[in-house]
């Protein structure tokens, strides 16, 4: 009998088209196979529209662009490392109250920046964002407050309560796709 080989795609490839197709929410090619006239098309053009928009506000990008702001200066990143060690001044204590996370655990933990290469640097820049909640919106609050227009930390790039449901939400989505991708990386 006659064998027909066929060629499977690695199973790490098949993994990251699909967390990537989850994080950048592009399924322009879904509607290319719809009539545009049909209320099915008009409905998914619409939220797919609405997606596109909020990524460009959304959680995601404001986690990115918290994390360039603070690693864009030694200043800004020893300050937030000062906050993950639970050295917080008077005026800190009195705004924000103790230290309330795990100091041998969190102290001088830095934040770890996404990339486009890999979906999984996402996953891992959230997923440290997530352990670093509580230092990084004291900071985020004390640098959004700056005096000096320059230092000052952007409105838009402070993540709200329900960006930070997102990026948990988010990770949850995407734990599958990274245990999987680690049990396949040595086959």
């Amino acid at each position: 009998a006659l064998r027909r080989l066929r060629r499977i795609r690695c199973g790490n490839h098949v993994l990251n088209l699909g967390a990537t197709a989850f994080l950048d929410g592009k399924l322009k090619d879904i509607l290319k196979g719809l009539d545009s006239q049909s209320q099915q098309y008009k409905d998914l053009k619409k939220e797919l529209d609405f997606l596109e928009d909020w990524r460009l506000t959304g959680a995601f990008l404001k986690l990115h662009n918290l994390e360039v702001w603070i690693g864009r200066s030694p200043q800004r990143k020893e300050g937030f490392a000062r906050i993950t060690r639970g050295e917080l001044s008077e005026e800190q204590i009195h705004e924000f109250g103790q230290v309330l996370w795990n100091i041998s655990e969190l102290g001088g933990l830095a934040l770890k920046q996404d990339n486009d290469t890999r979906w999984n640097s996402f996953f891992t820049s959230a997923e440290r964002a997530l352990k670093l909640k509580d230092p990084i919106d004291i900071y985020a609050q004390q640098m959004s407050r700056e005096k000096d227009k320059n230092k000052r930390l952007p409105a838009e790039n402070i993540l709200t309560e329900d960006d930070w449901s997102v990026l948990s939400i988010t990770l949850e989505i995407l734990k599958p796709f990274k245990d999987l991708t680690k049990k396949f990386e040595s086959k």
